[in-house]
């Protein structure tokens, strides 16, 4: 038998977390639990020592939450409480919060919205503000040519063309 600890799995829950490490955990959401989209099965990871290396490995750790409020979605990331008293048999835990959505990704360099490799069109910032924010030594050189530039007639242009091939399909 090896010296790493093994550890017992059930379906819906760690069996060997202690009370005081399932207070609260973050999780992965994996998929619904049921019909009426309540309850949601979710991955938490676990650190469990190896005693031979003396070092810390994940583990996961499968658990069914309540969501009464419906606010997850698969592959959202959720903050879940252990449960004073059990709903169900196997339902010990429920979502707290959302801590993270998946497909809300944010462009690092300009803080826009993004929609797979594109700018969300709902969000129009000015590139010459963008320029000015993380480029200032671009912006400077870059300055007497733009101020004559006026963003805003663009803007409209682009809108139109987009409401109009949302209208037209």
């Amino acid at each position: 038998m090896s010296a790493r600890k093994k550890i017992v799995w059930s379906a819906v829950k760690c069996v060997d977390l202690p009370k005081a490490q399932t207070k609260l955990l973050i999780g992965k959401v994996l998929e619904y639990g049921g019909k009426d989209r309540k309850t949601v099965k979710i991955r938490a990871l676990k650190m469990v020592l190896d005693d031979y290396l003396k070092k810390y490995f994940n583990e996961r750790c499968h658990l069914l939450a309540m969501d009464t409020k419906q606010i997850c979605n698969i592959g959202d990331l959720v903050l879940i409480k252990q449960l004073s008293e059990e709903v169900r048999k196997d339902v010990l835990h429920e979502v707290k919060e959302k801590v993270y959505s998946t497909g809300d990704y944010t462009d690092p360099l300009t803080g826009r919205k993004c929609s797979g490799p594109n700018y969300r069109p709902e969000e129009w910032p000015n590139p010459i503000e963008t320029l000015k924010r993380y480029a200032p030594e671009e912006y400077k050189r870059l300055s007497p040519s733009l101020e004559n530039f006026k963003m805003e007639p663009i803007i409209e242009k682009y809108k139109k063309q987009i409401e109009n091939n949302d209208n037209s399909t």
